[in-house]
């Protein structure tokens, strides 16, 4: 997700809601320096990419996560059930040919957020039953190109570490959050750091967090990658309800349409939207 999706995202964050109007989302991102036409131009954009729906309410557009992105979002709230590993993992094997890159590049990114990860190149794995959510995504093969959907059994709980270890990538992974340690120490320590400074760490530690495989604990020899990301995250929510909080829930509360907000209470996941994405209504 670009920085510019991810902040439209976040308000559903920021104000723990699952229903916001698109006049407070307006309303909150002009205080971190959007124009309003922007922010429509974002959310539309979001909603024609399947990440928002949307329905009217009176003269209001009011938007929802989809369920693709609400699954990884309720990950960073803390919210997300962490997959049982049952002596296998699910996988998808693909042949597609160069000619065919746009096709293949649109499977590894739907992957994704099905939670798959590459083993090698053709073989897709992944610990969650989410092969028919990928492939619905990604459109239809031509005749030179296949994608077929089963399992991988490892001969024992040893294989099945290495493979883990390919495909989540844990050697990069690390490395990725050593890196981002040392922002959120300086986002922390400083009391005078602006809300897009924030946002600039947030952002990133949001998206590793959000492509973060969470994985059972015999599956991970050593310390768990989103436990230490996990804390990171905590202490970068701790500093915007101390700092952030309370100016945008009152940006939010003076909207057009405030009334509309649909609050989650802290800690608990928010719902994916039940009914497909529709036309992008004009926000007003």
């Amino acid at each position: 997700m670009t920085r510019a999706g991810f902040d439209v995202v976040s308000v559903f964050g920021s104000l723990s809601a699952a229903a916001v109007p698109g006049t407070v989302i307006t309303a909150v991102l002009t205080e971190r320096g959007w124009t309003a036409s922007n922010v429509r131009n974002q959310v539309t954009r979001l909603l024609e990419r399947g990440v928002l729906t949307a329905e009217r309410a009176g003269r209001h557009a009011v938007y929802r996560l989809a369920p693709a992105i609400a699954r990884r979002f309720n990950s960073i709230r803390g919210c997300a059930e962490t997959p049982a590993y049952d002596g296998y993992f699910y996988a998808i094997f693909y042949s597609i040919p160069e000619t065919e890159r746009g096709l293949r590049d649109r499977l590894l990114y739907a992957a994704r957020y099905g939670e798959f990860h590459l083993l090698r190149p053709g073989v897709l794995i992944g610990l969650s039953d989410s092969a028919d959510f990928v492939l619905g995504t990604t459109g239809e093969a031509s005749p030179d190109s296949w994608m077929i959907t089963g399992r991988v059994t490892p001969a024992d709980l040893s294989e099945a570490r290495r493979m883990a270890a390919i495909a989540f990538d844990f050697a990069d992974m690390w490395k990725r959050i050593g890196e981002l340690r040392g922002d959120v120490a300086k986002v922390v320590g400083d009391e005078a750091c602006s809300g897009n400074r924030y946002f600039d760490v947030f952002y990133r530690a949001s998206s590793e967090f959000m492509q973060l495989p969470h994985l059972p604990a015999e599956l991970v020899d050593g310390p768990r990658p989103e436990q230490e990301l996990g804390a990171l995250m905590g202490r970068l929510s701790a500093v915007f309800e101390r700092r952030y909080r309370q100016d945008v829930q009152a940006t939010a509360e003076q909207a057009s349409g405030a009334d509309l907000i649909e609050y989650v209470p802290r800690g608990e996941p928010i719902s994916a939207a039940d009914t497909p994405a529709q036309p992008a209504p004009r926000s007003r």
